[in-house]
């Protein structure tokens, strides 16, 4: 079931709904062309709080809603944890985004 727009993460635009799909460090942001009649989504993903193993299945539900059109994957790729998630970014066509861990205590996607 779809929820409203996690607090921990930056507001969508005006006007485009955000919904959670699956764990709550998922979010999908709907119509991020607005030239379409189809609906297009914004799928960002907080990878120090997903598994790896969550992205096949949540794929499919993303296809349900609509077109994958935009894939970013946020966390500190340095890290040697972050290696599980090679072969599943290639798989999904999905892009890494960096961000460094500059607080303790915190993941870096949550700074």
């Amino acid at each position: 079931a779809a929820a409203e727009c996690d607090l921990r993460w930056p507001s969508p635009p005006a006007g485009l709904p955000a919904v959670h799909l699956g764990p709550p460090h998922v979010i999908a942001i709907a119509n991020v062309t607005g030239e379409s009649t189809e609906r297009q989504l914004a799928v960002l993903i907080d990878a120090e709080n997903t598994s790896p193993k969550v992205m096949q299945p949540l794929m499919m539900e993303v296809a349900k809603l609509g077109t994958p059109a935009v894939k970013r994957i946020y966390g500190d790729w340095t890290t040697p944890f972050m290696k599980s998630w090679s072969a599943v970014l290639l798989e999904h066509a999905i892009s890494p985004i960096q961000q460094f861990m500059y607080t303790t205590g915190k993941n870096s996607s949550d700074a």
